[in-house]
């Protein structure tokens, strides 16, 4: 092979082929000349478009593993041609029949392939089944879900000549998909159930004040404790739509939130007046739960400090406490006060006072039981079982 270069500039290829000939005693040379430019012209670009679909399928398998689809294509005679992320999307090793089955389909249900090969075959010419979402079962056991599109590719004389699909995992935008829409509907739910709860405590307020119209005749004092109560039903429904399970409330954070809105309430009638919430066992109630305990609570805030301070200085640290604990299947409450106390002979299940008859009416609503007695204050316990 030799270079040549002609007097028009232009660079050639020659092959120069040597014989040996015998002749009588001599030996002969013979040299013949081939232009092979064009020849080795069509070599190196085929070795470029070579190297060139090297690239294209390596970047191509690239962008298939990054997004996750995998495309698929069936011949005439009936045998399947995945690209290799289908492998990763089913979570299992290429086999050597896999070109025989369709393996995807393999991976659903019977009721999931009946009905997409039924759709499959009535597609007509370059027709596409577009967008059809299914659940698949990788071998791992893992639940999948892929976006499938299938088409049946025809030549130009009408004759089906491949099934072409492309499949993409969908499994996150699926799964975020269905928590968003479960999500709607909970809160489409807690709009008709707050609608609910906010007509029931209006009329529970106004009984409230009914009460207190037929115990007291100071209207002063019936607004003022009809305020306190409303604020207790603001501190529920505030925390109820910050949440994002509606059906229940972690305690610890509910009523740390609630004993900050009751010290900012009270503080302005009460001088150093302090609500400490502790909670020795974290856990949940639901809200059928939580509104008569934060009333039967907000009650015994009310009693505290119309009367367990009377004749205390105004300098008196008046403390409030409020303990949790779970034990078993029940919830205790202890609720204390450093206050003057009970009376000896204070018996709640027979007061006729507004505050201990709302109370005793809330604890059987909760299906609970209580006691009360003095010790440096007023203690109230409240046990009740918890909801499943």
């Amino acid at each position: 092979m030799g270079i040549h270069k002609s007097s028009n500039r232009h660079i050639q290829k020659l092959r120069v082929i040597y014989q040996r000939l015998v002749v009588g005693d001599r030996n002969l040379w013979v040299a013949g000349i081939k232009d092979v430019t064009e020849d080795v012209r069509i070599k190196q670009k085929i070795l470029d478009q070579n190297e060139e679909l090297k690239i294209l399928h390596d970047t191509l398998n690239d962008v298939e593993n990054s997004n996750k689809f995998s495309v698929q294509y069936v011949d005439n005679e009936g045998r399947y041609y995945w690209s290799s992320s289908i492998y990763d999307i089913l979570e299992r090793e290429p086999r050597d029949d896999d070109e025989y089955n369709n393996i995807v389909m393999d991976a659903c249900d019977d009721e999931t392939v009946e009905l997409i090969m039924s759709k499959v075959n009535r597609l007509g010419p370059n027709e596409l089944l577009g967008n059809h979402e299914i659940e698949i079962t990788t071998e791992n056991g893992k639940t999948k879900y892929l976006l499938i599109n299938i088409k049946n590719v025809h030549n130009s004389k009408g004759e089906l000549v491949q099934k072409s699909c492309y499949a993409r995992d969908i499994t996150e935008e699926y799964l975020m998909r269905e928590s968003l829409i479960k999500a709607n509907e909970e809160k489409t739910i807690l709009m008709k159930d707050s609608h609910h709860r906010i007509k029931n405590n209006l009329n529970l307020l106004l009984r409230f004040i009914s009460l207190e119209e037929k115990f007291s005749d100071d209207y002063e004092e019936i607004l003022n404790v009809t305020k306190k109560r409303i604020s207790s039903f603001v501190v529920f429904h505030e925390n109820l739509y910050k949440i994002s399970n509606f059906k229940e409330m972690n305690i610890s954070e509910y009523f740390d939130k609630f004993a900050k809105a009751s010290e900012s309430f009270y503080k302005h009638d009460y001088e150093s007046f302090n609500l400490k919430f502790i909670c020795y066992d974290d856990f949940k109630l639901s809200n059928d739960e939580l509104v008569p305990l934060t009333l039967i609570i907000n009650e015994l805030v009310i009693n505290t400090l119309k009367y367990a301070f009377a004749g205390f200085s105004k300098d008196y640290s008046k403390n409030i406490g409020l303990t949790a604990t779970r034990k078993d299947d029940c919830a205790e409450f202890h609720y204390f006060d450093n206050g003057t106390g009970l009376a000896s002979n204070f018996d709640p299940e027979k007061s006729t006072g507004l505050g201990w008859v709302i109370i005793r009416s809330l604890v059987s609503q909760l299906n609970g039981s209580y006691e009360v007695y003095s010790d440096n204050g007023m203690h109230f316990k409240i046990r009740f079982p918890l909801s499943d």
